[in-house]
């Protein structure tokens, strides 16, 4: 009985190890031709960038920001609050560095 217990394990993990190894060559390949996986973004960097701009003038509420780009009051804090790009977020941290 044990025999077949291990046995069946190293079956196993064979065949995780088997899918894995293709599915990491699927991404690659994918990758390969330029598909990159992920949910979309709902907002592109220049609605983020109107939004702040609106949400820091301060004369529309909130709710109505969200319903004109078509998102939740949380996208909108969540996309507010934070830089744009990572590529901005390194730029606005050198310049905090060197003032």
């Amino acid at each position: 009985m044990l025999y077949f217990m291990t046995e069946c394990v190293a079956e196993a993990i064979s065949k995780r190890n088997l899918i894995r190894e293709r599915t990491m060559a699927g991404l690659r390949a994918a990758r390969a031709r330029g598909r990159n996986g992920g949910r979309p973004r709902k907002l592109k960097t220049r609605d983020i960038q109107a939004i702040k701009a609106l949400m820091h003038a301060g004369e529309l509420p909130v709710q109505d920001i969200a319903d004109r780009f078509g998102v939740s009051r949380a996208t909108l804090y969540r996309n507010a609050a934070g830089p744009e790009s990572p590529k901005a977020f390194k730029t606005h941290a050198i310049q905090e560095r060197s003032s």
